[in-house]
């Protein structure tokens, strides 16, 4: 592919800022079949639409790329003039390069006089040879609010013999929503990431002589999102041999990952064996604490009795004289029924009882139950939830913006149509949508929006089912 390639995909350009372009010089190369589509969408606005056209999308998404290959499809008798935004263009400049391109000569010296004779060749060409002109600013992000509310005005006076577009980043509409009325109303479009086979076939035409690993495909195709000037940038980078940034902070990075692991297994480790030391001391104490148990007096008498008792097989062996007998004195038995305290041993029995009680308990483990956030809906969400989903709505505005959403509706509020928002998603962002209704049925929905304003008729609303729109709330975290 040729260097202009690469340079419409990083957005950028090697003419002078404000220096006209013209179609001739750029051959489109070939076009991802996503590329093409959008590509179809504006060739058919910048013919028959009456509304400014914005196109936002990040840095090497191929805003220029896709802008010239559209200059490169038009043919005559449309004619096409590309200029490149700068803080310096004003617009008496951008007037200045549109007569130079219509071959104006004689031209005024007030921004008055040059803006008429420019319509009235643009209206002209329009007549007679059924013919349009496309004004195309890039970066137009870098032009001053002046500039921008002359092409606002610019964009009202001839909507339908000379077309504007402006490519910028995106967060760009919201300046032109800022802008003070009345303000012209424009059509947004996105540029899509490339898929990973439109990204493959791009590194092969790009890079023919070059095989690339699995690996490192996959590391591109993460690192770019699909965005084209990212692509060629990393795999530029790999090409020189520098070490992908994802390696580089696998090497260096601390395994602190393996740290908390090892941590958690020793306090397991230990919390396990200080349980089992403590449940093996409470065992040794139970078993080594004397029982005191409370006996009756008595039982202690027989006891003792039994232990001084002279052994009967002695008794029946050895013969004792009656005299000595009789002078043995006559033992006096031990009244060992001693009064004890009551409340001492029962305090004792207790104790002994509470003991075995408490290291007879089963540990106890506290579950923690974790709930589920609940994801919360506004007032409007919750009204096009609680319709029927037979119901239908007129789609009026969308934008990533929550801020710009809420400006649509305040501006473009009335008391015969009420406007609702809700909040969905689009490229994996947040995507605030403004609608009108809900309405029973299609066509109340088609008579309900003839009453809208004429700037959002201009813009062709869409009227679709809340049934889509319920299936968006509902599936959203």
């Amino acid at each position: 592919m040729d260097t202009e390639f690469l340079a419409a995909l990083d957005d950028t350009d090697d003419q002078a800022n404000g220096s006209p372009k013209t179609a001739q010089p750029f051959s489109p190369p070939s076009l991802s079949s996503s590329q093409a589509k959008q590509l179809e969408l504006l060739q058919h606005l910048s013919l028959y639409s009456e509304l400014l056209i914005l196109i936002c999308a990040e840095k090497g998404m191929g805003k220029t790329f896709i802008a010239k290959a559209l200059l490169a499809t038009r043919e005559t008798p449309d004619q096409s003039l590309m200029l490149e935004g700068d803080f310096a263009l004003s617009y008496l400049d951008i007037l200045h390069n549109l007569a130079q391109f219509l071959d104006l000569a004689d031209l005024a010296d007030d921004i008055d006089s040059i803006e008429q004779q420019v319509l009235s060749q643009c209206l002209l060409i329009a007549e007679e040879d059924q013919g349009s002109i496309l004004l195309i600013i890039d970066q137009s992000e870098q032009l001053s609010d002046d500039a921008l509310e002359g092409i606002n005005e610019l964009a009202l006076l001839a909507p339908s013999a000379l077309h504007v577009m402006l490519l910028a980043p995106l967060g760009f509409e919201n300046k032109l929503l800022a802008l003070e009325e009345p303000q012209a109303p424009f059509h947004m479009m996105d540029i899509e990431p490339l898929t990973d086979d439109e990204a493959e076939i791009l590194l092969l035409e790009q890079f023919p002589d070059k095989e690339w690993e699995a690996d490192q495909a996959d590391y591109i195709m993460q690192q770019s999102v699909g965005n084209p000037g990212k692509i060629l940038y990393l795999a530029k980078q790999l090409l020189l041999g520098v070490k992908p940034q994802q390696e580089v902070n696998e090497a260096t990075k601390f395994p602190v990952t393996h740290v908390a692991a090892i941590v958690l297994v020793a306090l397991a480790l230990i919390g396990t064996y200080f349980y089992q030391n403590s449940s093996t001391s409470q065992d040794h104490e139970l078993m080594s604490e004397p029982k005191i148990i409370a006996i009756e007096a008595p039982v202690l008498k027989e006891a003792v009795a039994l232990n001084i008792a002279p052994d009967v097989t002695s008794e029946a062996n050895i013969s004792i004289d009656s005299e000595k007998a009789e002078g043995v004195e006559q033992i006096e038995e031990v009244d060992f029924n001693f009064p004890q305290d009551d409340a001492v041993e029962l305090a004792s029995v207790e104790g002994v009882e509470s003991d075995k009680s408490v290291s007879s308990k089963p540990a106890t483990v506290e579950i923690v139950e974790f709930k589920k956030t609940e994801v919360i809906y506004s007032k409007d969400e919750q009204l096009l939830m609680s319709a029927a989903n037979s119901a239908f709505v007129v789609q009026l505005f969308g934008s990533h913006s929550a801020d710009n959403a809420q400006a649509f509706m305040n501006t473009h509020a009335t008391k015969a149509i009420q406007l609702h928002r809700y909040r969905g998603e689009h490229n994996s962002k947040p995507w605030h949508v403004v609608i009108a209704g809900p309405f029973e049925s299609r066509e109340i929905a088609l008579q309900q929006s003839q009453r809208l304003s004429k700037a959002l008729r201009n813009q062709k609303p869409w009227i679709r089912s809340i049934a889509d729109i319920q299936s968006v709330l509902i599936s959203r975290k």
